[in-house]
């Protein structure tokens, strides 16, 4: 059946690979990242945007206007909503909405340019949430739901280890 459940990374036990080593460097190498306060710009709607309708994402419900998108990515319960900026040469190519808990980050939405595949701009995101836990003190990374099933939520299997609640109980999980 379908296998769909939380998702947290346990941060100090996470393993890195040798292709996320060289995703983080080229990133790093490439890339300014900054971390502010949720906010509103034309230049943010529009990635977000493009990123939706060219990965398939959309479901029918078509663009989002600037009131969606503030109530969707700007407005917020949390006291302690931030934004991961990426941005490659001034142009902003990606970003990360996340929540900080006292014991972890969750990942609440991240959007990116389609066309800057090569550097792999949402594993990139996750990448970064680590380290900012990892720098933080922070025990968790939380990637929300994992659909084995589902192509834009399957790719969370890569972080690894892992632990899925799984019909009420937390699985460690060593490998996809």
């Amino acid at each position: 059946g379908v296998q769909t459940c939380a998702l947290p990374i346990y941060v100090t036990k996470f393993r890195w690979t040798d292709s996320m080593r060289r995703v983080l460097n080229r990133g790093d190498r490439l890339l300014r990242t900054e971390v502010g306060s949720p906010d509103f710009s034309e230049e943010r709607l529009e990635l977000f945007n493009r990123h939706r309708m060219q990965r398939g994402l959309e479901q029918g419900d078509g663009e989002y206007a600037p009131y969606d998108y503030q109530g969707f990515l700007v407005s917020t319960c949390c006291e302690s909503t931030y934004e991961l900026r990426f941005s490659l040469d001034g142009v902003l190519v990606g970003l990360s909405v996340i929540d900080l808990g006292a014991t972890g980050i969750s990942a609440v939405y991240t959007y990116f340019e389609p066309d800057q595949s090569k550097l792999s701009l949402g594993t990139y995101s996750v990448l970064k949430q680590i380290q900012l836990a990892r720098t933080m003190d922070l025990k968790w990374v939380y990637l929300g739901l994992y659909v084995r099933e589902n192509s834009h939520l399957n790719y969370k299997s890569r972080f690894l280890p892992q632990e899925r609640y799984i019909r009420g109980e937390w699985i460690e999980f060593l490998s996809p």
